[in-house]
C-alpha cells in the first residue's frame, strides 16, 4: 500500500515539473505556423503530453521492478523501498510549500527530485538484473 501512495506523490512531482515546463513554453513567444526554429506553437502541449506519458511509463516500470526485486533480494528491496519512502516524504513537504516559491527555486528542487528518482530507479534496475543473472548462473551448472 505504501508503494501506491509513493507512486502518486512522485507522479505529482513529475507532473508539476512538466507544468513548469509548459508555463515556460507558453511564456516564449511562438507564432502559429513555422518560425525560425521550425517549432509550431500548437506542437508544444502534445510534446509535453508525450514526455509526461513517457515518465509515467518509467515510474510504473520502476515500481514493477522494485516489486520483482522483493522476490529475489529482500535486503535490496527494503533498502530501495526505504529510499522511495524517504523521497516521497520529502517531496510531500516540498509540495506543501511549492506554490510560495519562485520558479527558479522550483526548477532546482524539481531537478533534484527527478535526479534522485532516476538514480533510485537505475539502482533498482541494476540490482534486479544482477539478481536475475546470479539466479540463472545458479540454475545452469555444467
Amino acid at each position: 500500500m505504501q508503494l501506491i501512495s509513493s507512486r502518486t506523490v512522485l507522479a505529482l512531482i513529475l507532473a508539476s515539473s512538466y507544468c513548469m515546463l509548459l508555463s515556460a513554453c507558453s511564456a516564449t513567444k511562438l507564432h502559429a505556423g513555422n518560425n525560425s526554429t521550425g517549432i509550431i506553437a500548437t506542437d508544444i502541449p502534445e510534446n509535453i503530453a508525450n514526455v509526461q506519458s513517457a515518465n509515467d511509463s518509467r515510474l510504473n516500470m520502476c515500481t514493477h521492478e522494485l516489486e520483482a526485486l522483493k522476490t529475489l533480494d529482500e535486503g535490496k528491496f527494503q533498502q530501495y523501498n526505504t529510499e522511495l519512502t524517504n523521497l516521497t516524504l520529502s517531496s510531500r513537504q516540498y509540495l506543501a510549500v511549492k506554490e510560495g516559491l519562485g520558479s527558479d527555486v522550483n526548477e532546482i528542487i524539481m531537478s533534484k527530485y527527478q535526479f534522485q528518482l532516476s538514480r533510485l530507479c537505475f539502482n533498482v534496475k541494476y540490482s534486479l538484473t544482477s539478481a536475475l543473472i546470479e539466479q540463472v548462473g545458479r540454475d545452469v551448472k555444467p
